[in-house]
């Protein structure tokens, strides 16, 4: 997982291809782009000052509690790359009909060269969101651990949603929808066994991510 989350996020659902792949767009080559010149720089400058580039000022960190992204990088030192490797690249993702926000996925391994430590790997999960000027800057960044690299399928790909959602759902109205699904998905977690209520709620080919295991899929 990304490093700075490491050991904080006990469960995250990250949705993630499993068989077929849609093909990517403009937009979408652009933001990965983006991820690769992020992880790049990460080995120029190290991890923070490379998260700092890159995380939007409004960035939430999740620890658990939503929390500044940029506090916590700002108050923790700047280690130099040869001493804390960290490596990621996308390998699936989308960008949303409007253009303003995207997400990315894929593996990563962190090594902590300066104790000699074996490598961890990871998968991590980032949300993006385009800025005025036509930039990019990730918004959300979580991630979990695993006991071994985690796999994708070769390349870049579009991440395969089958039929696509084609209407013209006013925002306040989607915004209320999707607050209305998120709230019973709380709802019924707060009462019933969580292995039944994702597999009601999680997307056909999503996969189910777990601190220190191997993700699971759900189809």
């Amino acid at each position: 997982m990304r490093y700075l989350l490491a050991g904080l996020v006990s469960a995250v659902l990250i949705t993630a291809v499993v068989s077929g792949q849609d093909e990517t767009t403009p937009a979408l080559e652009a933001l990965a782009e983006t991820e690769r010149a992020f992880a790049k720089a990460a080995t120029e400058q190290g991890i923070r000052d490379a998260f700092l580039e890159f995380f939007a000022d409004d960035a939430v960190a999740l620890v658990p509690e939503p929390a500044s992204w940029k506090a916590r990088l700002r108050a923790g030192p700047a280690v130099p790359f040869g001493e804390h490797e960290l490596l990621w690249e996308p390998r699936v993702g989308d960008v949303a009909a409007s253009g303003e926000l995207g997400w990315l996925t894929g593996p990563s391994t962190f090594t902590n060269k300066k104790d000699r430590r074996e490598p961890q790997y990871g998968n991590y999960l980032s949300v993006w969101r385009k800025q005025a000027d036509g930039s990019w800057k990730v918004l959300l960044d979580i991630g979990t651990d695993a006991p071994d690299l985690v796999t994708f399928p070769e390349g870049f790909h579009r991440y395969a949603f089958g039929p696509r959602y084609v209407g013209k759902e006013p925002k306040a109205a989607a915004t209320a929808s999707l607050l209305e699904r998120d709230r019973a998905l709380n709802a019924r977690l707060a009462k019933e066994e969580p292995s039944v209520v994702y597999q009601a709620f999680l997307a056909r080919n999503a996969r189910f991510h777990r601190q220190g295991s191997r993700p699971v899929g759900c189809t």
